[in-house]
This record gives structure tokens, sequence and C-alpha cells, in this order.
């Protein structure tokens, strides 16, 4: 779904080896704000938001294996400083971790520098269970590697974009331009949440806090277009389904179910229960005064107990993305369950109305994998918007993923006479071709999308596997080797060349 421009996040070797060498990164960019709110920065600093990235790290390393891929994880902390190392089929990587996702108040999640790019690291902490494990997503990886790209998508909602790198989010997130407010400070240059039209103050939670089955952004935008005071909708559209999974991510979803908010006529939300920079801890006692100025009689009509309201009605649940992680339901029941959500396949609904000629949820079907009604959707939609690089992307890995290869030629060929110089495009292409059963364009395509990437491990893999079925093992080694001159510690790579190349190890 995303283009070049967004499958990665880069920045120079210098910014970046400054983002290393200050790790860990623990303060937030608040300097303008805290010289009239020096109570509210210091209280909000105390807060997992303000150490979203560069958080605590856990006081000790770890050794343990992961039995499906028969890798040995281990993790290293001396001197504040933390090292990851996977082993696996006799080989080793290596790499000290360049940054810490996430407080460390549930988990954390590492990120390793590798040739000006970051990569997610396999190794994660998982607070609650107190022990280290493979990360999110990795569970059922039989090659377990360095080499996953942190997306810009993953930055956006655990940090805020810094001189040097990420930094952990600011109180801009949330309240707009500080520098204009501190410059001539006044409460119409300042966003209070609280204050803005319903569907605008919460798309400022929404941003983060609203994950949804696809999350699809308009064309020619960024998801750092959003900024407080705007229309989520503006800039990206989420799209939600019924009866998912119970998520990480989906306290906003969660709380609009709730009997609660339909009867407030959206008078609760999520500041109506959280302050995001609170003076002191909250207790479960400040959540259940929280229920009592609305249920003013629950202790006379109560059956039970009536000091723990979230205890009973928003119990902390286990999640069906991450493991070993539980959160807090916030659907409020009556008489809530531990039991899981059951997927279904009912139509996607955009959290809201947008109106784009059907485009956000042509491509949000295309994003979910159903194929069916992605199809027809996106074939009208690509003859009314021949130059939306988007459409033409999506269409043309629904055509691949029904087996109609040469339309998806079509697709991606138009998507890159719109972009050139994207690698992927040329990656795409060579994939249509292959499934065409035509080589000598499959490598020719995949050949073009290592000279514009050379680090593109997916077109390295793909022309190396065609080389070695055609023969040609001298290609098939310069290959395999011309990658690894960008990801030198790449164990996949390392133990193909090892087998018909011993002494390369």
């Amino acid at each position: 779904m995303a283009t070049a421009k967004s499958n990665s996040v880069r920045a120079s070797t210098s910014r970046l080896w400054l983002l290393v060498a200050a790790f860990p990164v623990v303060s937030v960019n608040a300097q303008p704000c805290s010289s009239c709110h020096a109570e509210v920065v210091k209280n909000y600093q105390k807060t997992a938001m303000a150490q979203s990235v560069g958080g605590k790290l856990a006081a000790s390393g770890a050794e343990f294996m992961h039995g499906l891929s028969s890798s040995t994880m281990r993790v290293e902390i001396k001197n504040g400083r933390m090292t990851h190392t996977v082993r696996r089929d006799g080989l080793e990587a290596s790499y000290p971790v360049a940054l810490a996702i996430g407080s460390g108040r549930v988990g954390q999640s590492f990120a390793v520098l590798i040739n000006e790019g970051l990569f997610q690291s396999p190794i994660s902490w998982y607070k609650q269970a107190l022990q280290w494990e493979v990360s999110p997503g990795f569970e059922r990886e039989r090659h377990l590697d360095f080499d996953r790209p942190i997306t810009a998508s993953c930055l956006f909602c655990h940090s805020s974009p810094g001189r040097s790198g990420p930094e952990p989010i600011g109180c801009e997130r949330c309240h707009g331009d500080g520098a204009k407010h501190a410059a001539a400070p006044g409460k119409t240059n300042i966003i209070h949440p609280g204050r803005l039209r319903v569907e605008v103050r919460d798309a400022i939670c929404e941003q983060c806090h609203l994950q949804g089955a696809a999350r699809i952004v308009k064309m020619g935008k960024s998801e750092r277009d959003y900024f407080p005071g705007m229309l989520m909708e503006d800039v990206f559209s989420i799209f939600v389904r019924q009866n998912e999974d119970f998520r990480v991510v989906s306290h906003a979803e969660q709380l609009k179910l709730s009997a609660c908010s339909l009867a407030s006529a959206d008078r609760l939300w999520c500041g109506t229960c959280h302050n995001p920079h609170p003076a002191s801890p909250v207790s479960r006692a400040d959540y259940r005064r929280r229920c009592e100025s609305c249920h003013l009689d629950v202790k006379a009509k109560h059956s039970g107990a009536a000091d723990d309201c979230i205890g009973c009605h928003m119990p902390s649940r286990p999640v069906g993305d991450v493991a070993h992680t539980t959160y807090t339901d916030h659907r409020i029941s009556k008489n809530p369950t531990n039991a899981q959500g059951t997927r279904t396949a009912a139509q996607l609904k955009a959290w809201r109305q947008i109106d784009d000629g059907g485009r956000a949820l042509a491509l949000a079907y295309a994003a979910t994998g159903d194929l069916a009604a992605a199809s027809s959707r996106l074939a009208a939609l690509v003859t009314q918007r021949s130059n939306d690089v988007e459409l033409l992307i999506a269409a043309g890995s629904v055509a691949l993923g029904l087996k109609r290869p040469l339309e998806a030629l079509r697709y991606f060929g138009a998507a890159r006479r719109l972009e050139p110089k994207v690698a992927e495009h040329y990656f795409r292409q060579g994939l249509a071709h292959e499934a065409m059963e035509e080589i000598p364009g499959a490598a020719a395509d995949y050949r073009e999308a290592l000279r514009r990437k050379k680090g593109f491990f997916d077109a390295a893999a793909r022309l190396a596997n065609l080389e070695r079925r055609g023969g040609d093992l001298a290609a098939y080694k310069r290959t395999l080797k011309s990658f690894l001159e960008t990801m030198p510690q790449n164990m996949t790579v390392r133990k193909l060349l090892n087998e018909v190349s011993p002494s390369s190890r």
C-alpha cells in the first residue's frame, strides 16, 4: 500500500549517529512550554507518553531460545548500553540498540541502525511478564533476523521528529504550535482539546489510539501532515469492522461502543477520565469518582462492592496481537468476560464518513486482504484516477493475488512510469513477470530494483533464486555478495552464500 517514500525511516548517518550516541532518550522538547507551564510540563514528563521512545531500560539482560527458528537470543546491558544478538545455523548477528520504542511500563521494542536505516530487533522486553521474548510479529518466523524496517507509521504513534532522530511525544502533539504560542501567548493560538468540537477533539487521541482494520492516507499526504485542530480525515481515514479481536490499539473504538459513551451524546471522551499531565498518579478511587459524577446512585443500587468500578467493568484482558500483555477493556461492560472477540469477514466501515469517491474504502479492502471486494472497486477507480500511484499499486497487488499477472503488470507499469526512480515499482513488475514465467524480464526488473536500492532484501532474494534455478551460480553468488555489502550481518544471505562458498562465512 505504501510507496517507497514511506517504506522505511531514513536519515543521514551523522544525524542517526547522534541518536545512537545519546541513547537512551528521556527528555521531551518542552522548553518553550516550561517557561510558563513549569508544573504541567514537570508532571507530563513523568507519564508514559513523555517516554514513548528511549524509556528506562530493563535492569538486566538475558539469553533465551526461539524454538521455531532454532535461534539463541541474547541481550547484554553494560553501562546503560544495550546489545542484541541472534545466533542460528552456526552464524551470529549482533547490533547495539539505537532506540528503545515504548516507555517500558508495558514493554519495549528496539531498533538497530543498519546502513543509515532503522530496523526492528526481533527481541523485545515484556514488562508485565518480566521476561525477554521475540518481538510481536516475529513469533512464527523461521529465519529470525534484523531485517524488518521501522516504518514511518510505527514512529508516527511512538515519537515526534527531532533534530537528531525520533524524540518522545511532546506538548505540540496535542496542543499545536508551541513556538507560535510562546511568541504571543493567548487562547487563540494554542489548542485546548476539551474546547474543540467533538470530531476534532477526539481526533487528537485517535491519531494514535485508534488502529482499526486499516488506515488509509489521502493522496499526496503523510501521517505527519496531521496537526491538532484538524479533522483526522483531512489527512487519513481509519476503517473498522465489528467483532475484531481485542487488540492493543483499540481504546477509542472500544469506548465508542460502550453504553456510557452512547448515552452521553459524545460528552464522554478520553479526557473525561485521562489527564495527560496528572499532578499525582491516578488511583482506582479517582476513576470511581469519575464514574460517580454520572452514576450518582451507584452505591445505593449496586448489589456488590462499589469501590472499584474499573476492576469490575473495565478489566485488563490479554490482547490478540501482542503476547504476554494485557490492556484495559474500554467497552465498560455491565457483565464483562475474558472471552476474546471473534474475527469475522464483516464489511469495513469508515470511522467517520468521507467523500472521496470510494478511494479510501477500496484501498482499505486491499490492505486487509479482501481481494474480491477490492478488485471491482479498484478497477473502476484507476480508470478515473490514472495518476494515483497508491491505487495503481493496490490494483496490481490485488490482480496478482487473484492470479491475473498480465493485469497486474499493466498497473505496476503505470505506477513505474509515474515514479521511474522508485525501486519498489520495478520489484513489483518483477513479481508479475515471474508469475507469467517470463524469467528474463523478472530478473531484469529485480536487478533494476537493486540498482536503485542496494539493500533491497526481497529483490535480492528473488533474483538470487532465479539465478540459482537457472544454474548460474556465479551470478547467484554475485547477487548475494552485493547484498551483504549493505547488510553484512544478514544471516539468511550468509547461510545461502556459505552453502555454495563455505569460505565466505
